[in-house]
C-alpha cells in the first residue's frame, strides 16, 4: 500500500497470520469451549432440578460429548445420552406419541417432566454464554 508519501506498507504477514486465526484458531478455540460447556451440561443435568431421570437402567451413565466438529460456517458439539431410550425420555413420549412418561423416576426423587436436558440449556443460557466466552478468552494466545 503506497500514498503520496512514498510510505509503502507490507501487510501480507498479516494477511495470512489473520486467515489463520480466523479459519483455524477461533473455530477450534470455541469448539474446545463448546465441548467443555457440554461436559458442564450433561453434570447440570444430573444435578439441578429437575434431573435426569433414574428409576432403573443406565441412563445416566449414557452421557456422552462429542468432540467438535468444525466445517464451513458451523461447529456442532452434540450433547446427550446414549442409550436406546433417552430421546423419548427427553421428549416424554415417543416420536409417534406411544410410550408416554407417567412414572418417570423412584419414588423418592422428584419427577423431572419432559426436557429435563433442554431446560437446562435454555434455563442457563447467559452462564453458558459467559462460560464459553470466559474460557475462549482465557485460552486466546
Amino acid at each position: 500500500m503506497s500514498n503520496e508519501t512514498g510510505l509503502r506498507v507490507d501487510l501480507t504477514d498479516f494477511d495470512q497470520k489473520f486467515t489463520e486465526l480466523m479459519l483455524n484458531t477461533i473455530p477450534e478455540l470455541v469448539g474446545e469451549a463448546l465441548y467443555e460447556e457440554g461436559l458442564q451440561l450433561l453434570e447440570d443435568a444430573d444435578d439441578r432440578s429437575p434431573q435426569t431421570p433414574y428409576k432403573e437402567g443406565d441412563l445416566r451413565a449414557s452421557r456422552a460429548v462429542d468432540r467438535p466438529i468444525i466445517r464451513d460456517d458451523e461447529i456442532l458439539v452434540s450433547v446427550g445420552f446414549n442409550m436406546p431410550y433417552a430421546a423419548y425420555q427427553e421428549a416424554g413420549q415417543r416420536e409417534d406419541g406411544t410410550h408416554v412418561i407417567k412414572d418417570w423416576t423412584r419414588d423418592h426423587v422428584p419427577d423431572p417432566g419432559a426436557h429435563f436436558l433442554e431446560s437446562k440449556l435454555v434455563n442457563l443460557a447467559p452462564q453458558r454464554f459467559q462460560r464459553v466466552a470466559d474460557y475462549i478468552k482465557a485460552h486466546a494466545k
